[in-house]
């Protein structure tokens, strides 16, 4: 009995590790720009000393902290692209996230998907894909942790993200 629970924990936690593997695929391409952020990182940025009366900035240091993961992928290039909207399907489809909303913009399909999070204002997965059908930019981003619904605009704005203005307009969509 013991080997078999061993066994279902070890499998669990390969799936976790394999489930982000899949976007890294992406990571250390020539044709893609890439940022990726860790646990550890957000730590530090979360001990960043700031003006106390600063209230935005208060804001978002608390959000900080509860932010585990952020992969952000760019490409010009079509095959690439093609590959990234693949790669996002299965990502989708394996990790079930929900789809809140998809629309096209100036030749852009632009879709975002959630995971909840333990309640309905919170959200564990945010992943965003920006799909050009021309020369621009298409753009994965996807953002773990703990993340307030109501702050994702927020947030998206003060990390100066490509595709925010995507973000922000579906944020407030949903609201």
């Amino acid at each position: 009995m013991n080997k078999l629970a061993i066994l279902l924990v070890v499998m669990s936690l390969s799936f976790c590790g394999f489930a982000q593997k899949q976007l890294d695929v992406f990571s250390g391409l020539d044709q893609v720009k890439s940022v990726v952020v860790n646990q550890k990182m957000f730590d530090l940025m979360a001990k960043v000393k700031m003006d106390e009366s600063d209230k935005e900035a208060a804001r978002y240091l608390a959000m900080i902290k509860n932010l585990t993961h952020l992969t952000l992928y760019t490409t010009e290039d079509k095959p690439t692209a093609t590959h990234m909207r693949t790669v996002v399907d299965e990502y989708v489809a394996e990790q079930k996230l929900t789809e809140v909303t998809r629309f096209a913009e100036s030749g852009k399909k632009i879709s975002l998907y959630t995971k909840q999070g333990v309640d309905a204002q919170l959200l564990s997965e945010i992943l965003l894909f920006v799909e050009s059908s021309s020369a621009e930019e298409t753009v994965l981003f996807s953002l773990r942790g703990s993340i307030d619904v109501n702050e994702v605009a927020f947030l998206s704005e003060r990390l100066k993200l490509p595709g925010k203005e995507a973000i922000q307009k579906t944020v407030k969509a949903i609201k």
